[in-house]
């Protein structure tokens, strides 16, 4: 995204000591037409979405991110239409299915641990 202009590498130090990258916005018209596009598809009832469409809103939706996007009275209202687009849609309907499937894996990752721990000092 730097390399696009999008974005912008800033190095500099916390506490004049430790060193960090920050990637600043430079160019806000992507981000712009993104968010249009989301609000254009979640607010209007156009039958034919951009599969990168409905993969955002279901990865938004996802985590929890249309209230902070657009507002949570605003989602609330049209939360039949989101759900329509998330399992309604092909493309809706695997990326909630590679969500769940990613949840599912990192519960696993933080259970094992514990087990293999447990089934281990048991011996």
């Amino acid at each position: 995204m730097c390399n696009r202009g999008i974005l912008q590498a800033v190095d500099d130090t916390v506490l004049f000591v430790f060193p960090r990258r920050r990637y600043p916005q430079k160019d806000p018209s992507p981000e712009i037409e993104i968010l249009e596009r989301l609000r254009v598809a979640i607010f209007r009832d156009e039958k034919l979405l951009h599969p990168r469409t409905v993969i955002l809103i279901s990865l938004a939706n996802g985590a929890g991110l249309l209230d902070k996007l657009f507002g949570r009275k605003e989602t609330k209202a049209r939360k039949k239409r989101i759900e329509q687009i998330v399992d309604g849609e092909i493309t809706g309907i695997a990326t909630k299915e590679v969500i769940e499937a990613c949840q599912a894996a990192a519960m696993m990752a933080a259970i094992m641990p514990a087990l293999v721990g447990t089934t281990s000092t048991g011996n």
